[in-house]
């Protein structure tokens, strides 16, 4: 990701990042943020997952699997502490 910033008087910074990695914050499978662990997360993840949206990349492995779907599954089910 590449970000720059300028104002009028023509200073600007530019900054480069690699490898940055966003994580959830919270309980891992409220997916969607609203309203704790729900049925709905469990909906959003796999509308995520299968639109192949890398946010539905459970387990942090940089690809979409099936072992996305089951280490969801497994979490969802063992719920938020």
């Amino acid at each position: 990701i590449s970000v720059q910033l300028s104002n009028p008087g023509s200073t600007f910074i530019r900054t480069q990042f690699d490898n940055i990695k966003l994580e959830r914050i919270g309980c891992d499978t409220d997916f969607n943020g609203v309203g704790g662990l729900t049925v709905q997360d469990l909906f959003d993840f796999l509308a995520s997952y299968f639109a192949g949206e890398f946010g539905a990349d459970f387990n942090d492995s940089m690809t979409l699997t099936v072992q996305d779907i089951f280490d969801y599954l497994a979490a969802y089910f063992a719920g938020c502490s």
